[in-house]
């Protein structure tokens, strides 16, 4: 009775994991090259953002996360640069070279993460999760007569819990 927890558990894992090993193969068959400089701190960073941006266990939330990570690194800050370097080369604001937008991505998304951390702990997009009206389960507990509950829990324990 219920779900198998450990054998759901184990093929999330192993379904994520094949998905990995499959992104890995495109990643070197793109890159030629793969060893562990491949893979820097700014990246992990984010796709931290990423993830934390839009709001965990939210797939939706995730998506939209990284199309706002993406763009501001892309669009943005890079617009933002061309800006304000046009601005320095007219002599209009003398900027240091590095002040510069594109240079301060690791200032900007660490801002990013402790303003979402501080203001909106659970993204843009929350998880949605099921909310269940105590009333209600009271209900359908009482409706469930005695003896049937009673063999459900002999048999669950019986089998060794609902892990296996």
């Amino acid at each position: 009775m219920g779900i198998p927890l450990v054998k759901t558990k184990l093929a999330a894992f192993a379904i994520g994991a094949s998905f990995s090993g499959m992104m890995g193969v495109v990643f070197a068959a793109k890159q030629t090259f793969v060893d562990a400089t491949s893979f820097t701190l700014l990246e992990s960073t984010t796709v931290l953002v990423m993830v934390l941006l839009g709001g965990m266990g939210s797939v939706p939330g995730v998506i939209l996360g990284a199309a706002v990570v993406t763009i501001l690194n892309l669009q943005v800050l890079t617009e933002l640069s061309n800006w304000l370097n046009q601005l320095n080369t007219n002599g209009v604001v003398s900027i240091p070279d590095a002040l510069s937008p594109a240079k301060m991505q690791r200032f900007i998304f660490g801002a990013l993460l402790i303003i979402f951390a501080l203001y909106r702990s659970k993204g843009l997009i929350p998880a949605r999760n099921k909310r269940y009206d105590p009333e209600k389960l009271k209900k359908k507990v009482a409706e469930v007569p005695a003896s049937k509950s009673h063999s459900l829990v002999k048999e669950t324990t019986a089998a060794g819990g609902a892990d296996q």
